[in-house]
């Protein structure tokens, strides 16, 4: 579902199912999680991601995106977020975003988006007291959420076979000229026409 009703503040841009443990159900349910678009102008969302990543236990990335959140008014910058807030997006609760996204356009290439910064909320994804994950999904939704707003997407992964295998999962193509980049596409003939390239590249073709 689109929404585009609120003009100010983080703009809400879909909302999208993700999987909450229950503790009374002893099973994963799901759980309406809505993915924002954040305000460069409006210095509620840029404290809101700012306290967010100040209070996660391991904020690498998400330190690195509330800073750029800050240059996005004068940079090709778009940061996003996934929160299970229902409401009132206009002033984002820190406590209740699962996960940031930062997204730059290199001015020279104009039909590609870089991924630079995914991080998903560490308590998000800790194994709780009941030996189960909080929440499931959250990366994957962020990543949906981005394909339906980008065409080509790009991204540079750690040297992580999970986080590798997990961007893999999702669609992506390793590009095997570069180490650890990675590319998707919304356009099918273009993702075949990528894979093949690879294919013959690792072929010595």
């Amino acid at each position: 579902m689109r929404m585009d009703k609120i003009s100010f503040g983080a703009k809400p841009i879909n909302t999208i199912n993700i999987k909450k443990f229950d503790k009374r159900a002893n099973n994963f349910i799901n759980c309406q999680a809505t993915f924002v678009k954040l305000d460069p102008k409006n210095s509620s969302d840029i404290s809101a991601v700012g306290e967010a990543a100040a209070t996660w236990k391991d904020s690498k990335y998400a330190s690195k995106i509330a800073t750029a959140a800050c240059w996005m008014d004068k940079n090709p910058i778009v940061v996003y977020a996934l929160t299970i807030q229902k409401d009132k997006f206009n002033k984002l609760v820190p406590e209740k975003i699962l996960g940031l996204a930062e997204m730059r356009k290199d001015n020279r290439i104009p039909d590609e988006d870089f991924l630079y910064h995914l991080q998903v909320k560490p308590d998000a994804i800790n194994v709780d007291g009941d030996g189960k994950n909080n929440y499931k999904y959250v990366g994957s939704s962020i990543l949906k959420s981005l394909k339906k707003l980008y065409s080509n997407i790009f991204l540079f992964s750690e040297i992580s076979p999970n986080i590798q295998k997990f961007y893999i999962d999702n669609g992506f193509i390793r590009d095997y000229m570069y180490e650890r980049r990675y590319h998707w596409s919304s356009d099918v003939l273009k993702r075949l026409k990528y894979h093949l390239e690879n294919i013959k590249y690792k072929l010595g073709i």
